[in-house]
């Protein structure tokens, strides 16, 4: 229990010089030895439990990255604004998560999705390229949308992907039934 107090010094103070550094993690261990034999541990501190390593997991992506070329990335966003693109981003983040939590109907996050739309209508054309260029169909086809089936379409093709996701995670999911 000794270690942990030394490695939390040392990791804390990586700068400091090898006499403040022995100073430090002495009183750590002072405080641990304290901590044990009056059987109170500090709230600072938090156990280790260690895993074997059959046991560690790699935490899976929520979407696979991938790397695009600059070409790429340019093309995807040329002829719009950092400010339309950080909008849109933040309106699809808002909506994985309220569909991740399960606590509304898809009516009322339509009706919510639809009220952030009118917010920034006038960012419009460029949601409609953006969402053009990255679901595909017709650009003009996506302008002419009104926000009402606009927030439609992007609430079912986020339901889509995280009910996806979510049967993806189940697949990888371990099951504690006997082999």
């Amino acid at each position: 229990m000794g270690s942990l107090g030394i490695g939390c010094a040392q990791a804390a103070a990586p700068m400091q010089s090898d006499r403040q550094a022995k100073s430090v993690s002495l009183v750590f261990m002072i405080e641990i030895d304290a901590a044990e034999r009056t059987g109170m541990v500090s709230s600072s501190f938090k156990p280790i439990l260690r895993k074997p390593r059959s046991q560690w997991r790699i935490p899976l992506l929520k979407s696979p990255c991938k790397r695009q070329s600059p070409a790429q990335v340019s093309a995807l966003i040329s002829g719009t604004t950092p400010l339309g693109r950080e909008i849109l981003r933040k309106l699809f983040f808002g909506l994985e998560r309220r569909l991740e939590a399960n606590e509304e109907p898809l009516p009322q996050l339509v009706e919510f999705v639809e009220a952030q739309l009118k917010t920034f209508w006038v960012l419009q054309p460029e949601f409609a390229l953006l969402l053009s260029r990255l679901w595909g169909g017709d650009h003009q086809g996506w302008v002419a949308a009104t926000p009402r089936q606009l927030a439609t379409l992007l609430v079912l093709g986020t339901s889509c992907t995280v009910q996806l996701q979510r049967s993806r995670l189940d697949d990888l999911e371990p099951t504690n039934s006997p082999a």
